[in-house]
C-alpha cells in the first residue's frame, strides 16, 4: 500500500510540477521570439493558393476565404508574377494551373463549394503537381480550418517535404479549430504557421502575400538563427526537466519529514536541469533540423522522441541523488519509457489541441510517467528496506542497499526524526546482510528488526 501510495503521489505531484513550469516555458519562449528582418525580393513569384472546401466550411467561411483569396491577387503583379488554384477536401483539383490571367483565378475562386472530408494528402499532391509548370520562386499559400482525414494523418508529411526540398516555401493559414503543430510539420517552420479567425481572414492572407512578396520569413538557414533556436527549445525543455525533479524532491522529502528544499537545492538543481534539459531539448531539435535536411518523413516526430526519451532518462537517473539506492539501471529503463510514452501524449494531443496545448499537456504526461516510473523503480528492486511509521495513519519506506541510510535530525540525515542527533543510527546492506550502526557501535540485524524514537517505529523488513 505504501509502494502504491508513493506511485500515485509521484504521479500527480511530477505532472503538477511539470505543467506548471511548462507554462513558465512557454512565457520564455513568447518573450524570446524575434521576427527575422526583412530583406529585398530578388524574382517573381508563382504563388499556388490551395484552399480547404471540405463540408466544415459552410455556414460562412468558404465565402469569406473566397474573398480573402481574391483580395490577396491584388498583392501579386501578373505582368511578371503568376498564381495556380487548388482546393481540396476528401479529394483535391487543380482549378487553374499557373496562369497570368488574374481574372481566370478570380472567377475559379469565385465558384469554389464546399464538401466533404479533410484530405492534406491530396492537397499536397495537387500543390506538387501544380508545381511542374511553375516559372519563378515557389511559394504554397495553404488554407484549412479542421484537421486531417487522412486514414495516416502525417501521410502528407513526405510530400510536403518533396515540394519543399523542390525549391517551394510553404506557408499554412489555419483557423482554431486547425492543428498548428500539424501544419507546422508541413511548413517546416512554426513561424510559417498563420492564425485566422472570422473576421481577419483577408487579412491574414494579404500579410502571407506580402510576406512572400517581400521574402520576410527565411529559410532557416542562418546559422546565429538555427543555434537561437535550438538554445530556447533546450531552455523550454529545462523548464519541464526542473518542474519534474522540484516536484519529485519536494514529495520525496515531504514524505521523509524533511525540509522540502533548500535554497542551496534549488539553485544546484536549477543549474543541473538546465544543462539536462539544453542537452535533451537541443539535441532533439538538432537531429529534427538534421533529418528535415535530408528529406527523412516525420522528422520532428524522432526529434521529440528521441530528446524527451533523453530527457526521461536523465531525470530518472538524477533521482538517484535524492532517493536511496534507486537502482539505476532499471531508473534508466523506465525513465526512458517516461519519456516515450510523454512524447506520444504529446503528439496525440497536438493533434487534438493545436500546438501549444498539446506542448502543455504532453508536458504533463511526461510528468507523471516519469514520477510514476521513478516510483516504480524504487518499488520493484527491493531486497531490504526500513518501514518508517510516524504514526498509525503515516508510514513511509525507504530502501536499503550499499549507500547508508540515516536517521536524525541532521539536515543531510536521509530520514528526519526529531529529538535525535545527526546520524544517529545508520543503516546499509552489504552482501545480504543489513546492518545497524548506533552510538558508535555497528551490528548484524534481521528481517522484523524493530527500533523506536519517541512516537516513531522503524522496522527492518527483507525479503
Amino acid at each position: 500500500m505504501n509502494a502504491f501510495r508513493k506511485s500515485v503521489l509521484f504521479l500527480v505531484t511530477a505532472a503538477i510540477g511539470c505543467f506548471a513550469f511548462a507554462l513558465l516555458g512557454e512565457l520564455f519562449l513568447l518573450a524570446t521570439q524575434t521576427p527575422i528582418p526583412p530583406v529585398p525580393p530578388v524574382q517573381s513569384q508563382s504563388v499556388c493558393i490551395t484552399i480547404d472546401v471540405s463540408g466544415s466550411m459552410q455556414g460562412g467561411k468558404l465565402a469569406e476565404v473566397k474573398l480573402a483569396a481574391k483580395r490577396c491577387l491584388d498583392v501579386l503583379d501578373f505582368n511578371t508574377d503568376e498564381a495556380a488554384l487548388v482546393s481540396f477536401s476528401s479529394n483535391a483539383t487543380i482549378n487553374v494551373p499557373f496562369t497570368n490571367d488574374k481574372q481566370q483565378l478570380a472567377r475559379a475562386i469565385g465558384s469554389l463549394s464546399e464538401g466533404g472530408g479533410t484530405s492534406f494528402y491530396y492537397a499536397m499532391q495537387s500543390s506538387q503537381q501544380a508545381f511542374g509548370s511553375a516559372k519563378n520562386a515557389k511559394s504554397l499559400i495553404l488554407f484549412t480550418d479542421g484537421q486531417s482525414t487522412d486514414m495516416i494523418p502525417y501521410s502528407a508529411n513526405p510530400i510536403a517535404i518533396a515540394v519543399r526540398s523542390g525549391g517551394a516555401n510553404i506557408y499554412a493559414i489555419g483557423t482554431s479549430d486547425a492543428n498548428r503543430s500539424f501544419l507546422a510539420g508541413l511548413t517546416g517552420d512554426d513561424t510559417k504557421v498563420f492564425e485566422a479567425s472570422s473576421g481577419n481572414f483577408t487579412a491574414i492572407f494579404q500579410q502571407v502575400m506580402e510576406t512572400i512578396k517581400g521574402n520576410l520569413i527565411g529559410s532557416g538557414s542562418n546559422s546565429d538563427t538555427f543555434w537561437w533556436l535550438v538554445f530556447r527549445i533546450g531552455t523550454w525543455t529545462a523548464f519541464l526537466c526542473f518542474g519534474i525533479a522540484l516536484a519529485l524532491i519536494m514529495t520525496q522529502h515531504k514524505l521523509l519529514h524533511k525540509k522540502l528544499v533548500s535554497t542551496k537545492q534549488v539553485i544546484v538543481l536549477a543549474v543541473l536541469t538546465f544543462i539536462t534539459g539544453l542537452i535533451a531539448g537541443g539535441f532533439g531539435q538538432i537531429l529534427f533540423s538534421g533529418f528535415y535536411s535530408i528529406g527523412i518523413p516525420y522528422s520532428d516526430a524522432v526529434g521529440r522522441i528521441v530528446g524527451w526519451m533523453l530527457l526521461g532518462v536523465a531525470l530518472a537517473y538524477g533521482m538517484g541523488l535524492f532517493i536511496p539506492n534507486l537502482n539505476k539501471d532499471w531508473a534508466v529503463k523506465l525513465g526512458a519509457i517516461g519519456g516515450l510514452l510523454g512524447v506520444i501524449g504529446f503528439l496525440y494531443l497536438s493533434q487534438k489541441m493545436g500546438f501549444v496545448g498539446g506542448r502543455l499537456l504532453g508536458a504533463a504526461i511526461l510528468g507523471a510517467c516519469i514520477g510514476l516510473l521513478v516510483a516504480v523503480a524504487e518499488a520493484m528492486c527491493k531486497s531490504a528496506w526500513l518501514t518508517i511509521s510516524y504514526s498509525e495513519n503515516e508510514k513511509t519506506e525507504v530502501n536499503l542497499g550499499a549507500e547508508p541510510v540515516s536517521l536524525g535530525s541532521g539536515r543531510s540525515d536521509t530520514v528526519f526524526i526529531s529529538g535525535m542527533g545527526e546520524s544517529a543510527v545508520t543503516f546499509r546492506l552489504v552482501n545480504g546482510q543489513i546492518y545497524c550502526k548506533q552510538n558508535g557501535s555497528e551490528t548484524a540485524v534481521a528481517n522484523g528488526y524493530e527500533i523506536n524514537f519517541g512516537s516513531v517505529k522503524v522496522v527492518v523488513n527483507a525479503v
